[in-house]
């Protein structure tokens, strides 16, 4: 960190010259100072992403730099005025007028330099942004200003366009998935349907950059090592980390994103209709992939919600005979609007017999979160016939063994997808042949928003426009 008025590297003091010298050596002293902190702790969770209150220790003429969250950790000290990031410690030397403290920052790496600062300095303004957090499980989302954040060297910083708003992250905000809940820090920023334009590019990015428009899903960043990732089957990689757990999510008005999943969006694709297809697309692109559908099959869609009115039209592009399946009519007309001839009412007490006609379904895809859609989609179902599961309702599926060994059906579970197929599915997008039914809302309506999920009055996918 550079000295503003030289920009050249202040001698080290010599503590000894000055008469409180001896004191401060046999002391700790405790200063709030503004820095931004990176890196990760012993447990690989992230330090916070910026934070404005950081505990300096000095004793024995050192001090080391210390996030309150994770006390005891060393950190990494952003260099304001460079942008570089490098392990640092603080070096104590003199108190200075009207309350201020002199240190030095000595830099470990890549070569020993020593540079003074006051702390705090006085034209060091910490960049905010608002953001939607979650600060409890099962609790309101929040939204605040908080500090924004910076770029690591293998990230970009994205202003966020559009975000939209997933039913996973319901689940997660309720705390109904416990592994997840387990592996998140508190306050956290939800969000893994974000679209935005890269501002910041660290330094170890090459393939992107400023100005461009990318995109984020659910995974963060995959290992690319693991039998999964070299199967060519990313999406379940061993060791993913997912958005707005290993890093903040899409609800606020900037983000930092994984450079190797930080995917273009094509020109002429508006980021509301682009965001939501970073994971419901993708979910449904996946399961269609994986139920293998061709033309001529019979395919019901249960659920046509976010990503069963996209199924349904993916299924029609794919030369199906959709048969789309709700329990509300609004969302069936929906899907008559899209171009789907055959619609069942889950509520008709003759539901299974219409689903049934011909033979029944080659093919369900349940993107409904509910165990009834499943029971009624297996039960209907042809033999041979394939169930895709997508929807992630809390109560277990229960199958009986003799209706599977009778009707030989295959379970399929479908977890989001890769990078090559959200590519794939932008290009189509792009070209017309899918468009997300949307509808905007404002940051500060998410648990608005989260309420209407509750209850099934969401039609298409709601998308935070900034």
């Amino acid at each position: 960190m550079a000295n503003p008025a030289s920009n050249q590297p202040a001698p080290r003091p010599v503590p000894a010259d000055n008469p409180g010298a001896e004191k401060r050596r046999s002391q700790r002293v405790a200063l709030r100072v503004p820095v931004v902190v990176l890196g990760t702790d012993r447990h690989g969770k992230p330090f916070g992403e910026v934070t404005s209150t950081v505990i300096v220790n000095a004793h024995g003429g050192l001090v080391e730099i210390k996030a309150e969250l994770n006390d005891g950790q060393r950190v990494l000290l952003r260099n304001k005025l460079s942008g570089d990031r490098e392990p640092c410690r603080v070096v104590w030397f003199t108190p200075a007028d009207a309350g201020k403290f002199h240190a030095g920052l000595e830099f470990l790496t890549p070569a020993p330099k020593f540079w003074r600062v006051d702390f705090p300095p006085e034209d060091w303004k910490i960049p905010m942004m608002r953001a939607a957090q979650l600060k409890e499980m099962g609790g309101a989302i929040s939204v605040d200003e908080i500090p924004r954040p910076a770029a690591l060297p293998d990230e970009v910083l994205i202003k966020v366009e559009a975000c939209g708003i997933c039913h996973s992250d319901l689940h997660m905000a309720r705390g109904e998935w416990p592994e997840v809940a387990r592996a998140m820090s508190l306050p956290a920023v939800l969000g893994h349907e974000a679209v935005g334009r890269i501002i910041e590019c660290g330094a170890a990015v090459k393939h992107l950059k400023v100005g461009q428009r990318v995109g984020v899903g659910w995974l963060y960043s995959v290992c690319g090592e693991c039998e999964h990732c070299r199967s060519g089957s990313e999406n379940i990689c061993s060791n993913r980390k997912i958005t707005s757990v290993a890093a903040p999510g899409g609800y606020a008005e900037y983000m930092r994103i994984r450079a190797t999943h930080a995917l273009p969006v094509p020109d002429g694709l508006a980021p509301e209709q682009a965001a939501p297809l970073f994971c419901a697309g993708l979910t449904v692109f996946h399961a269609c992939r994986m139920a293998d559908l061709y033309s001529g099959q019979r395919v019901a869609v249960f659920g046509i919600g976010g990503l069963g009115h996209l199924a349904v039209q993916l299924a029609l592009n794919a030369g199906c005979e959709v048969i789309a399946v709700d329990v509300s009519e609004a969302k069936l007309e929906l899907a008559r609007k899209l171009g789907v001839v055959e619609t069942v009412n889950t509520g008709s007490p003759d539901a299974r017999q219409m689903l049934r006609i011909d033979g029944g379904p080659h093919v369900a895809i349940v993107t409904a979160a509910a165990k009834q859609a499943y029971d009624l989609a297996f039960k209907s179902i042809r033999r041979k016939g394939t169930l895709v599961v997508v929807g992630l309702p809390k109560e277990d599926l229960t199958f009986f063994a003799d209706d599977l060994v009778v009707s030989e059906c295959k379970i399929l579970g479908s977890a989001v997808g890769t990078r090559d197929e959200t590519n794939e599915l932008l290009l189509m997008a792009a070209a017309g042949k899918i468009r997300c039914e949307v509808e905007t809302v404002r940051l500060d309506q998410v648990n608005d928003v989260y309420s209407r999920m509750l209850r099934g009055e969401l039609h298409g996918r709601a998308v935070i426009k900034m």
